[in-house]
């Protein structure tokens, strides 16, 4: 009971684990050009350092008409190729995009790697911005045709964001988000804990009072007494709880922050509704972090009717596109694969189809 998780979203803030290097990590020398380059969120000085790739032959095309991709990453900060446990995920994207004539730009986070920024009192809106610095510094340079996004997780979000305020031309979702953040941490901890075999009762209760940390973290920032509070909901939702999990609650109320009360708040259907341009939303049927079913499903309603739009529900992968066993993210470090070779194809594909 004592290594239960109390929230998926807050140990992914936390991890800086390095494993060893994976197959798919492509290894310099490249073959094509990247350039180290970097740009400002003026509103809350923040500079953002990342990589540039571009196409093979770039120099060859005509610069107009080669589609770009600023790649936002999921939750916690993290580097430009979002490296989790060895795997580099965005640089495996970037190379193969590179490959398949789409250029790409890649940041470290703020506050992170190279890149500056307070990232103390920053919400997903916060990075938002950051990322619609890296639009326009995309913009400015004048050396790319259609302009998209493709936003992992959190960056989904961020991409159906930056959508509705007509900033980009085209989203690639991936594993994003369609319902309020708080049914999301909600289903991750169901989920959860029911993979660690806890009975349906107690991961019920255990629900039921995070609900309530819920409810009063979106009215409140601040609660004086997290153990009295928790012992308060949990009497009240008459909850039978062990030890174990209620002082995992208490800790979800003291590890509280202006991230995370954004989040649980934050309802990205309002900006799914206002998304016009073409949509990519794909997801894999093992993720534990953002359930595949309701969540695309919630997206395709939301969103306007598009004939380029593509929805889309992988077999066997999990929350960071890998082919897995059971989808539990104890399982990542472990696999081999980054990232499944079918869902680059189909992002390259789709990218360079809607950009004719």
């Amino acid at each position: 009971m004592e290594k239960i998780i109390l929230s998926i979203i807050l140990v992914l803030m936390a991890l800086g684990v390095h494993g060893q290097e994976k197959k798919q990590t492509p290894l310099p020398p490249y073959a094509y050009a990247t350039e180290e380059v970097s740009f400002t969120n003026a509103e809350d000085h923040a500079v953002l350092s990342g990589t540039l790739s571009y196409p093979l032959g770039y120099e060859k095309m005509e610069k107009n008409g080669v589609p770009v991709v600023l790649m936002i990453s999921g939750s916690g900060l993290q580097n430009r190729d979002e490296e989790l446990f060895g795997h580099k995920p965005f640089l495996v994207i970037a190379d193969y995009l590179a490959k398949h004539g789409i250029a790409s730009l890649r940041y470290d986070d703020r506050n992170f790697g190279k890149s500056t920024g307070n990232a103390t009192e920053a919400t997903t809106e916060t990075f938002m911005k950051d990322a619609l610095a890296g639009i326009d510094f995309l913009k400015k340079s004048g050396q790319f045709g259609k302009i998209g996004v493709i936003g992992h997780s959190e960056g989904g979000s961020i991409a159906f964001m930056l959508a509705s305020r007509k900033s980009v031309d085209f989203v690639v979702s991936l594993a994003g988000s369609g319902v309020r953040g708080d049914l999301v941490l909600l289903a991750q901890n169901r989920t959860l804990l029911s993979t660690y075999g806890i009975p349906d009762q107690v991961c019920t209760d255990y629900c039921n009072v995070l609900k309530g940390i819920f409810q009063a973290q979106s009215a409140k920032p601040d609660i004086a007494n997290p153990k009295e509070f928790v012992k308060e909901l949990v009497e009240k939702a008459q909850a039978k709880l062990p030890p174990s999990l209620e002082q995992n609650l208490v800790t979800v109320i003291r590890q509280s922050n202006p991230w995370l009360r954004y989040f649980i708040s934050y309802d990205p259907g309002k900006d799914i509704t206002k998304t016009y341009c073409p949509v990519m939303a794909v997801n894999g049927n093992k993720d534990m972090q953002i359930d595949a079913k309701i969540n695309l499903e919630a997206i395709q309603t939301l969103l306007p009717a598009n004939t380029q739009n593509l929805i889309k529900e992988y077999p066997e992968l999990n929350h960071l596109f890998q082919h897995s066993k059971t989808g539990n993210p104890a399982e990542y470090a472990n696999i081999e694969e980054t990232i499944a070779p079918e869902v680059l194809e189909d992002v390259a594909n789709w990218i360079n189809q809607i950009s004719k």
